[in-house]
């Protein structure tokens, strides 16, 4: 993460520290018990700046933030580490939040809000199977660039996933929600983040959190169902502007 940070500037901290603590602990616990921590046992798992993580500055972009160490994890962090995840990195994070400008090369990225997570998944997931926790928001915040760079993305309702100790720039504002989505290169990994982190019951985390299990016969039942797309060029009321 590092070494594609150098390249793109898509990243604002880099978690060695607690990356070789973690390890190391979850190698022991192998070692003692023969056995594995959760089923992301040792998955590398890269957040967005506005998620809390122990120890580390969430500045949301902005330099009156800084120097201002989280006191616990985010609630999305504790369930990943739960279940075995290592939390590898936070990404970038702009004032201007609505940015989908991905570069996965030289010259330096500004700080984009999406195009960050997705230079790091994009570069990395080559290598490794890399998850990535994000703050989702309105105008394809995250489906957008992840389209252009080939990943897959999930977007879940506002109270589908634990969104506690993720500052927002805008207390109070709550006409615009937003929810904590996931990011990898193949779905099936998505499928096994969502799974188990619902399987926690993050309600108890999260009191906004919808305590809705997961459901494995609806998630079957679906998986059956052919794919439909509906578009519509007019509903009545409002008609899109024509390409440009």
């Amino acid at each position: 993460s590092g070494l594609i940070s150098g390249q793109s500037n898509c990243l604002s901290e880099t978690l060695f520290e607690g990356v070789f603590k973690q390890t190391r602990e979850l190698d022991d616990y192998l070692a003692r018990t023969d056995r594995i921590i959760g089923p992301l046992y040792g998955l590398p798992v890269s957040v967005k700046d506005r998620f809390d993580v122990k120890g580390v500055d969430t500045p949301l972009g902005y330099v009156g933030r800084l120097f201002k160490s989280a006191e616990q994890d985010a609630a999305m962090v504790t369930v990943l580490s739960r279940f075995g995840a290592v939390i590898i990195t936070k990404t970038a994070f702009s004032q201007r939040i609505f940015r989908d400008i991905t570069i996965v090369s030289q010259p330096f990225s500004d700080l984009p809000t999406s195009g960050t997570r997705l230079e790091l998944l994009s570069v990395a997931s080559q290598l490794i199977s890399v998850v990535r926790i994000s703050r989702q928001e309105i105008l394809q915040e995250a489906s957008l660039p992840a389209v252009l760079s080939g990943l897959s993305e999930l977007k879940p309702s506002s109270i589908r996933f634990p969104y506690s100790g993720a500052p927002v720039s805008h207390e109070g504002q709550s006409h615009v929600p937003s929810s904590a989505g996931t990011l990898a290169r193949e779905l099936s990994t998505l499928t096994i983040v969502t799974k188990e982190c619902l399987l926690t019951a993050p309600w108890n985390l999260d009191p906004t959190v919808t305590p809705l299990p997961w459901r494995e016969d609806v998630y079957q039942t679906v998986q059956q169902r052919p794919l439909k797309i509906g578009i519509i060029f007019d509903d009545g009321v409002v008609k899109p502007h024509p390409e440009i």
